[in-house]
């Protein structure tokens, strides 16, 4: 049992520190305002059932070849299923009860489906990777935008009663 409470106060400390700590390239938009339902969290993406905003922090570098990217989503719904998504352009809708803020093209899930745990944490590696399996090219130059969407459930404890959310949206443009 102690080892067991060691291992996750050392991943909800790293976890923790990569959210505090977000010094990644690109830069962070579509926060939590004006929300489907008066759900705003200016900080994050539109609140979900924990009282905040899901949000998404990157650490790493845009670097193709150092391929150390990773995405960091916090504050969200406790033991719910996330998924990294991108798109090639930026836009914003109403989606379930937040804001989804890809557009332009087809918008893209990576493969890896996550749990977010008892800490309300889910963390991406190997970002380009994952984006090569899902069939994304990546090419020096390319500017994607990111969200992680996550289950919310059930309705009943969401702002708008719907099941889904989203974090604040990130955009990367990609180097070599």
């Amino acid at each position: 049992m102690r080892a067991i409470l060691g291992v996750l106060l050392v991943f909800g400390l790293s976890a923790a520190l990569a959210v505090a700590g977000d010094t990644g390239p690109g830069t962070a938009y579509c926060f939590g305002t004006d929300c489907p339902c008066g759900n705003d969290d200016p900080t994050a993406g539109c609140i979900n059932s924990t009282g905040v905003g899901g949000l998404l922090t990157v650490t790493g570098s845009s670097s193709i070849a150092a391929n150390d990217l990773a995405f960091h989503g916090a504050q969200l719904p406790r033991n719910s299923v996330t998924l990294a998504v991108l798109g090639t352009g930026s836009g914003v809708m109403p989606f379930g009860d937040g804001k989804l803020c890809l557009a332009g093209g087809p918008i893209t899930r990576m493969p890896q489906h996550l749990n977010s745990g008892d800490l309300g944490m889910a963390s991406f590696y190997n970002v380009c990777d994952a984006m090569t399996l899902s069939g994304v090219p990546l090419t020096p130059g390319l500017t994607l935008n990111f969200q992680i969407w996550n289950r919310d459930a059930p309705a009943k404890f969401t702002p708008c009663g719907r099941k889904a959310n989203l974090t604040n949206a990130y955009s990367i443009t990609f180097t070599p």
